[in-house]
């Protein structure tokens, strides 16, 4: 077992240190970009025939990260993945075990929850929460956001009930990197401290050390 934690332990460091994140801002857009279908740096948007770009600030915090938009799409009720009859929603290429996450609000002051959806299957059904793999409802005038692991390689949908707006999309790969950690790394001498980290030679304290727990002193 405590050959397996300094595995875990030196593969969770490669993968902070290496995961990539792509961020689609919506502010990078404009009136005229969301009036048709169109894709921008691997993000496509399939839209209507009048703009549902909309400009506003607004702030969503994410655990102690605070993160500021100024532009955002506003979904409408006709979110569908019918074949010819997209309506408002975003489109892009993902690989399993990736996390998207997706800031946004409710579009109106009054009114029930209105939920955003992630999903790997396209539905005639508008808003069919049966396809999505995430989902979460924001009450009147709530900003959040909505995060989750894709299931598999392939298409992720991103769609809402009416009136929800779009700040921003972030799609994270978290297996960058981890094809360059080996077992030979983790058992040629090298030392790690409890919390998986590499020490240097005159570290004193508890280690562990090809697989095994020991006191350096």
């Amino acid at each position: 077992m405590k050959k397996i934690f300094t595995l875990i332990a030196v593969a969770a460091m490669a993968m902070s240190v290496n995961a990539q994140t792509t961020v689609w801002d919506i502010a990078n857009w404009s009136e005229t970009d969301v009036t048709a279908e169109v894709t921008k740096d691997g993000l496509t948007y399939y839209g209507e025939s009048k703009s549902a770009y909309a400009e506003g600030n607004a702030t969503i915090t994410k655990g102690e990260t605070e993160y500021n938009f100024t532009g955002r799409i506003k979904m409408g009720g006709g979110s569908t993945f019918k074949t010819g009859s997209f309506s408002r929603v975003f489109c892009f290429d993902a690989k399993k075990g990736d996390v998207v996450t997706v800031f946004g609000c409710h579009g109106s002051s009054s009114g029930d929850d209105r939920t955003f959806f992630l999903s790997q299957a396209p539905s005639d059904t508008n808003r069919d929460a049966t396809t999505a793999f995430a989902s979460k409802a924001l009450a009147a005038s709530e900003k959040g956001f909505v995060e989750g692991t894709v299931p598999a390689d392939g298409k992720v949908y991103v769609w809402a009930d009416a009136n929800n707006g779009i700040y921003a999309i972030y799609l994270t790969s978290s297996t960058a990197g981890i094809n360059n950690v080996t077992v030979a790394e983790a058992e040629n001498g090298a030392a790690y401290n409890l919390a998986g980290q590499k020490v240097a030679d005159g570290f004193k304290g508890v280690v562990i050390k090809n697989g095994k727990k020991m006191i350096q002193k």
